[in-house]
């Protein structure tokens, strides 16, 4: 009798962090600097300093989040931008703002939120946010550097990108794509984001991943599971010293808008990232397991270890897991994946198996347990010699059961 157990696990592989990591700045903005927005200088005690253009935009840091607006005083909406940063060279010690300088892995993970359903980028008078991760200057028109972005022109589709600009975010033809995100962030409105970029001083790979937490609040980027974006090397701006970084928001007078950003991290070192495991199933047939699983993302994935424990015909727990097979992953992809293992001639009773997925590092996570039952009973043989009696040759007849 063939049973299929088809479960589906919409989950993520949560890395198991084997290197160390450096936290070199850090705000989830939970300090309040007061209800009035700033529109020129230091952000109240804070780290953050604001530079804008327009009578009316300014930032502020209050109710656990920084809002850039349009709407800072009781003067006239003006087409403007708000520039909230932070200066890179107060970080920690371990960082150097010269990018290529680092001697490890630089991250940037942080949330961004604007309000405009199809913004139109960063022509004079459009709607568009971004997150500005290092530049030489700290107005619109100035400064080189890089930034994750939210708003295109002439279209209706909005991804987020990784870009990298000169002399600022002028027009929407001063950024350089770099990375075109991919589904689920390939067309983005109002919606709040998680969002996270590595940068690689080795090899000058960047990687971006992100994560849509809904229509109405952020959910911390450190937590849950992140969606690989797309990759790309690059080095135009990593030889020199990105001096500001932080959050930016400009507009028109319409009306007034305001954009969110919060949980902001730099972090220096290898931050596990997933492995995205869109489903793991088993199909038993007599004596034997089929398991099989699909990846939507892969990063650095090594392979797959298949891991099993016997439980006995009486399914009693135990923690006796042992290795059975291995099966090669395919390093970096943004494609689906499949894979299959069969484990093969197997007593009745109950199994659980696992699969142990391996980065190229030797980092590793585990998968979900699925357990299944075998009942199978093998055919039992009536074995008959001819002729009876026999001396000194007989004929035996027999018959082997199939799949055994």
């Amino acid at each position: 009798m063939k049973r299929l157990i088809n479960i589906i696990l919409l989950s993520v592989f949560h890395n198991i962090l084997l290197y160390s990591q450096t936290t070199v700045f850090q705000d989830n903005f939970n300090t309040s600097q007061g209800s009035t927005f700033t529109t020129s200088g230091q952000i109240g005690t804070s780290s953050w300093y604001v530079n804008r253009s327009g009578d009316d935009w300014g930032a502020r840091i209050d109710n656990g989040i920084l809002e850039l607006t349009n709407d800072a005083t009781t003067a006239t909406n003006t087409d403007g931008w708000v520039f909230a940063y932070v200066n890179t060279t107060n970080f920690g010690a371990s960082f150097n703002p010269t990018l290529n300088q680092n001697t490890q892995k630089v991250n940037y993970i942080f949330n961004m939120r604007q309000p405009q359903p199809n913004p139109a980028g960063f022509n004079s008078g459009d709607y568009g946010v971004a997150f500005i991760i290092g530049s030489t200057g700290n107005s619109k028109t100035t400064g080189n550097g890089y930034a994750i972005v939210l708003g295109s022109y002439g279209t209706d589709i909005d991804p987020i990108r990784f870009v990298y600009f000169t002399n600022g975010l002028q027009t929407n033809s001063s950024l350089n794509n770099l990375i075109t995100s991919s589904a689920p962030l390939n067309d983005i409105g109002n919606e709040y984001l998680s969002l996270a970029l590595s940068y690689d001083p080795q090899t000058n790979l960047w990687e971006l991943y992100g994560r849509v937490d809904g229509t109405s609040s952020f959910q911390n980027p450190a937590d849950g599971n992140l969606s690989f974006l797309g990759s790309v090397t690059n080095s135009t701006y990593t030889n020199v010293s990105l001096t500001y970084a932080g959050a930016y928001w400009q507009g028109s007078t319409t009306t007034n808008k305001t954009a969110f950003f919060d949980n902001v991290s730099i972090i220096l070192g290898d931050i596990p990232l997933p492995i995205e495991l869109a489903t793991f199933n088993l199909e038993v047939y007599k004596n034997q397991v089929k398991l099989t699983w699909q990846t939507a993302t892969e990063v650095n994935n090594y392979g797959f270890e298949i891991e099993r424990k016997y439980n006995g015909p009486s399914d009693v727990s135990n923690n006796n897991w042992e290795k059975i097979g291995f099966v090669q992953g395919n390093g970096n992809s943004n494609s689906p994946k499949y894979y299959s293992f069969i484990d093969k001639n197997l007593l009745s009773g109950y199994y659980s198996y696992r699969l142990k997925q391996i980065d190229y590092d030797g980092s590793y996570t585990y998968s979900d347990v699925l357990k299944v039952k075998v009942d199978y009973k093998p055919q039992i043989l009536d074995v008959k010699n001819y002729p009876n009696p026999f001396n000194p040759i007989t004929k035996i007849y027999y018959e082997i059961p199939d799949d055994g």
